[in-house]
């Protein structure tokens, strides 16, 4: 679990890969309340091998500037399930953003 200041980015050349769980708990307390990126020259993917066992959780608990972006120029892949949340009560308008130049493929729960 990653409870660190933002902006956060995980950027690559060719895949960002992120085969087992990952939990980011974003601006829980911090007065750093930014984006989070991930960025990939070819492929974003979350959970491929692990699909049944691993889940990607992202929860900004913030109230101000939070916006989670995946970005890649070919595909995104979300093999397991998928949790992307905000704060009920955030004061900003927190944007969600998954931009691929090909696909993008919901395998399981987003």
């Amino acid at each position: 679990m990653y409870k660190g200041k933002a902006p956060i980015w995980f950027a690559a050349d060719h895949d960002v890969n992120i085969n087992h769980n990952y939990t980011h708990i974003a601006g829980d307390g911090q007065t750093g309340q930014g984006f989070t990126r991930f960025v990939a020259g070819n492929d974003i993917t979350t959970g491929k091998g692990n699909a049944t066992t691993t889940a990607f959780n992202y929860l900004h608990k913030g109230n101000t500037g939070g916006n989670f972006d995946m970005k890649a120029l070919n595909d995104i892949i979300t093999y397991n399930k998928v949790n992307i949340a905000y704060n009920a009560a955030a004061n900003d308008a927190l944007v969600t953003t998954l931009f691929a130049c090909n696909n993008i493929d919901i395998r399981n729960k987003f």
